[in-house]
């Protein structure tokens, strides 16, 4: 993962590499007014065939809601999607600030349903975004299908996870 400073000293640019040096994600991250961090382009384009997702997410938590600021794949029609907090399973990986894994959509009394039928996923792995002390966001990995995602997938989003984090905390600096 490489990390670099934009064309201004408010915005970071992320990218996934791959063994040869080659980008397979990218993205940006600023600062809007008030210090807000904002997703100007998602570290999630091409990352899907890395770990075999069909697409991805990065949420932010704003009020009662977790909207999604960033995506691709299977979600790149649904930027700006709002889920309720309280009944998602982005909105539990941010109560908890730990990862949370749904191997099956229609039985996980954790997921809405509804959205997930509605953006067509099965399984996910939700990871927290973490700025300073608080979990500010989600990325989300999705799968058409049941138990898309192994052990390593998750890993490797851990990882993923925390350069995102890092490049928004640089970002709001």
């Amino acid at each position: 993962v490489a990390l670099a400073t934009g064309g201004s000293p408010d915005r970071v640019s992320l990218a996934l590499l791959d063994g040869a040096g080659r980008t397979v994600a990218g993205g940006s991250y600023s600062t809007g007014e008030g210090g807000t961090v904002t997703v100007d382009d998602a570290p999630a384009g091409s990352f899907e065939m890395v770990i075999g997702a069909d697409g991805a997410a990065i949420e932010l938590a704003e009020g009662d809601d977790m909207v999604y600021r960033a995506s691709a794949g299977i979600a790149q029609r649904f930027l700006g999607l709002r889920l309720a907090r309280g009944q998602s399973l982005s909105g539990a990986c941010v109560a908890l600030g730990q990862a949370v894994r749904c191997d099956d959509t229609e039985l996980d009394s954790r997921a809405d349903k509804a959205a997930c039928r509605r953006v067509g996923l099965r399984s996910m792995i939700v990871l927290p975004l973490r700025y300073g002390d608080s979990t500010v966001g989600v990325l989300k990995a999705m799968s058409a299908r049941v138990a898309g995602f192994t052990e390593s997938d998750q890993r490797l989003l851990d990882l993923l996870a925390e350069h995102v984090a890092a490049a928004m905390f640089h970002a709001a600096q």
